[in-house]
């Protein structure tokens, strides 16, 4: 009998603990948003490394660092200007400039590393020490 109340004591507290436990969202928009909005919002960098990709033309897909004066070279076209740019308006403009050699084409950019917004920490690390503490 002991064993049974103990069972029902044990439910109760996990029903009342599962009660406050926030929901999941119901439609994936809800988590997609954010996401989406930084994707557009992010500008490209010095440092950062894109990957250019040219469907059905794999000679013209590249993997490129942006160099310091904010150019990456895309094959047949040259230099493209990243610096400041979304991945999306670096892509049509590589999609316009290709269009001249090449009927339709279809490019995407994809930012596969991203150091341009890095920053090193100005306070410098020798070693750990341990401190002693009072004893009150």
């Amino acid at each position: 009998m002991k064993q049974c109340w103990a069972g029902a004591l044990v439910a109760t507290f996990i029903m009342a603990g599962c009660e406050n436990v926030s929901r999941v969202p119901e439609a994936a928009g809800d988590t997609a948003q954010p996401f989406a909005s930084f994707e557009g919002n992010y500008r490209i960098g010095v440092d950062d490394k894109v990957q250019i990709a040219v469907w059905r033309n794999p000679e013209l897909s590249v993997t490129a660092p942006v160099r310091p004066d904010g150019k990456i070279s895309v094959p047949i076209i040259g230099d493209v200007e990243a610096g400041g740019r979304t991945p999306s308006e670096v892509a049509e403009i590589i999609r316009k400039r290709l269009s001249e050699y090449i009927r339709e084409p279809n490019v995407a950019v994809i930012l596969t590393e991203l150091r341009s917004h890095e920053f090193l920490s100005p306070v410098r690390f020798v070693r750990r020490a341990q401190c002693p503490t009072a004893r009150v």
